[in-house]
């Protein structure tokens, strides 16, 4: 069984002392994420795939994790979701104390703590012991007989039984799509769209009434995500709905484009385990399709000027493309190249003879004030320059006359 220990960075030494210490006993299988994480996985979806997929698991709390901000108190939370879906009295979350602290969470404090101090000894063997109380109680539910020892840890566990590859056990028919739907609502619950309480609500609304009716948006993250990706299964175009639906809140997000991608993996391109029902075929043949009044050369032999209006009527592309700009433009441009014309008008009289900086400053500013009259102008004005290299037209080439040609120089 597998056992999830969850820890601070300050507390990792401790956390590994566990860890392999539980490693030595029978039947028991921990999983830490410093040790079992292989290089190149994602590590918050293999944290949580980790968490849903563990028989129980451990909290290491100390007053330097409770008080700090980080990964575990996340981790913390899907535990308590996945507490919420166990049966009343069965064991999942232990929480261990390294020192005298008290949890963050109030619902741990509901829960007795294995505490490793003042002996770790003794706190070891309290963890064991729930270990076989909880794996007892499992297998007394489950018809199986397993045996723990309080101080010397659990003994030998019998192997799970093996069931036969048909879709039934007794008389309870097994999902075919269990694995596929654990897969895929395991991506979305990554989604800040589907932590979140308030867009997972709008989330159960954009779907389709056959779908999220009766769906509970206010329940645990993952037992929402299960039930809509159950549903949207067998619904057509269910599923590429629901991911449509995630999009909207999501913005195509890092853990949305994962899921796109096992999304893709499981159910290739067409998005659904069911496919659309083929539209029935029609009795009667399609109605051929209705003929023209009138044929282009009936329509030109008739009247041949209004063929030809047809024929050379200017498409919206091939209109003139000034009509794309905004009307104000051109009106805007004109009374910047009037005022400011103006007012070198009013400087050349008022400074007849200006610095180099000032004269440097005019040319400057009535270049602008001459392309800003020369953008209401009617034609095309163009100009090219060899040195310096400039080809130029429109309300540029009025630019390049004015400021580097220098009419008063010349």
């Amino acid at each position: 069984m597998r056992v999830f220990i969850s820890h601070a960075p300050e507390d990792a030494e401790i956390a590994e002392t566990l860890y392999h210490d539980l490693k030595g006993t029978p039947g028991v299988e921990p999983w830490m994420a410093d040790i079992d994480l292989l290089p190149g996985q994602n590590r918050r979806r293999e944290i949580n795939r980790a968490i849903r997929d563990s028989r129980y698991f451990i909290p290491i709390l100390s007053n330097r994790s409770v008080s700090r901000s980080g990964y575990m108190h996340k981790e913390m939370r899907l535990a308590l979701e996945e507490l919420d879906e166990k049966p009343d009295g069965e064991i999942f979350v232990i929480p261990v104390r390294a020192d005298e602290c008290e949890p963050a969470h109030d619902r741990l404090t509901d829960l007795r703590p294995a505490d490793l101090f003042p002996s770790y000894e003794t706190g070891l063997a309290q963890i064991r012991r729930s270990l076989g109380a909880g794996s007892n109680a499992a297998a007394k539910s489950g018809g199986q007989t397993a045996a723990f020892h309080e101080h010397t840890g659990p003994a030998a566990m019998q192997p799970e039984p093996s069931f036969p590859e048909s879709k039934t056990i007794g008389a309870i028919p097994m999902n075919p799509n269990a694995e596929k739907i654990r897969l895929l609502a395991d991506a979305l619950a990554e989604c800040d769209a589907m932590i979140k309480s308030r867009t997972r609500e709008d989330i159960v609304d954009c779907l389709p009434k056959e779908i999220s009716r009766g769906i509970d948006a206010s329940g645990p993250v993952g037992t929402v995500a299960r039930e809509m990706v159950k549903r949207c299964m067998d619904y057509p175009g269910g599923i590429e709905r629901l991911m449509e639906c995630v999009n909207e809140h999501e913005r195509n997000s890092i853990p949305f484009e994962a899921a796109r991608q096992v999304k893709k993996e499981i159910f290739g391109t067409s998005g659904n385990a069911k496919a659309a029902p083929e539209p029935k075929a029609s009795a009667s043949p399609p109605p051929p399709p209705k003929q023209e009044k009138e044929t282009s050369s009936d329509a030109t032999a008739e009247n041949p000027e209004k063929a030809g209006e047809k024929r050379d009527a200017p498409t919206p592309e091939k209109q003139n493309p000034e009509s794309s700009h905004a009307p104000w433009e051109k009106p805007a441009a004109f009374a910047f190249g009037v005022l400011f014309v103006s007012v070198m008008l009013i400087i050349a009289l008022a400074v007849p003879e200006p610095k180099p900086f000032q004269e440097w400053l005019f040319r400057v500013i009535l270049s602008l004030a001459a392309a800003g009259v020369g953008a209401v102008v009617p034609g095309l004005i163009s100009v090219e320059l060899k040195k310096p290299a400039i080809r130029a037209a429109g309300a540029f080439a009025l630019f390049v006359i004015v400021y580097l040609l220098n009419p008063p120089a010349l």
